[in-house]
């Protein structure tokens, strides 16, 4: 049992077997979704990668999960290590200006018009979608594909243009455009900070802004649209 383990690990380790890994969950998965060669319902774009992501994350690291369920997990210190305010202010402040500049009537339009859904997302989005696409991103990217991305900058790269390229299937230039440079944020938290919850609020915080202040057009897609 052990000897057929050991083998099965060394295979999809294999530097081959992770660039086609790469390939298929990173670029031939979103391109699918984006040129709707098959037409498959988005929430299967998100999940197919993060189901896979979780459980090879588990079979190849054997993740200790006690830390998550002690005090010290929840500390202000670690929650938010890494953290930059100025960020955290400055980037929702400079959508809400984006929207008002540009797009005037979708100005607060989900909590405007639509409270009930606005407080379902602010309470869902967190869990259901940023969590999710951090571990994907960046908890899972940057411990798998150290092999095929040698160095910091390459990585930090590759991160940022995966995490923008998913964002294609939205047909509009807006999301991969801010996925681009929310990317770069996240990876970089990441690569310097190594705080998972960091990255999470970081990423909560700036979607529900794109909710909240009107360009949730351009970041979802109805079920079957």
């Amino acid at each position: 049992m052990n000897n057929g383990f050991a083998i099965f690990k060394k295979i999809i380790s294999h530097k081959f077997f992770v660039g086609v890994e790469f390939f298929v969950l990173f670029v031939m998965i979103p391109f699918i979704a984006w040129l709707e060669v098959i037409r498959v319902s988005i929430f299967v774009i998100y999940a197919v990668p993060v189901i896979y992501s979780a459980l090879l994350y588990l079979v190849l690291y054997k993740v200790n999960c006690k830390h998550w369920f002690s005090f010290k997990a929840y500390h202000p210190s670690v929650l938010f290590r890494g953290l930059s305010s100025v960020r955290l202010i400055g980037v929702p402040l400079l959508i809400a200006v984006y929207v008002l500049i540009f797009e005037p009537a979708n100005f607060l339009q989900i909590p405007k018009y639509r409270p009930n859904l606005w407080i379902l997302i602010v309470f869902a989005y967190p869990i259901v979608s940023a969590m999710p696409q951090e571990f994907l991103f960046r908890v899972f990217f940057f411990k798998r594909y150290t092999v095929l991305f040698r160095g910091d900058k390459l990585m930090l790269f590759s991160n940022v243009l995966s995490f923008s390229i998913l964002h294609l299937m939205y047909d509009n230039w807006v999301a991969p455009v801010f996925t681009l440079i929310g990317g770069y944020f996240f990876a970089s938290n990441w690569m310097k900070n190594r705080s998972f919850s960091s990255i999470w609020i970081e990423h909560a915080v700036y979607g529900l802004a794109i909710f909240t202040f009107g360009l949730n057009q351009y970041f979802y897609e109805a079920p079957g649209g």
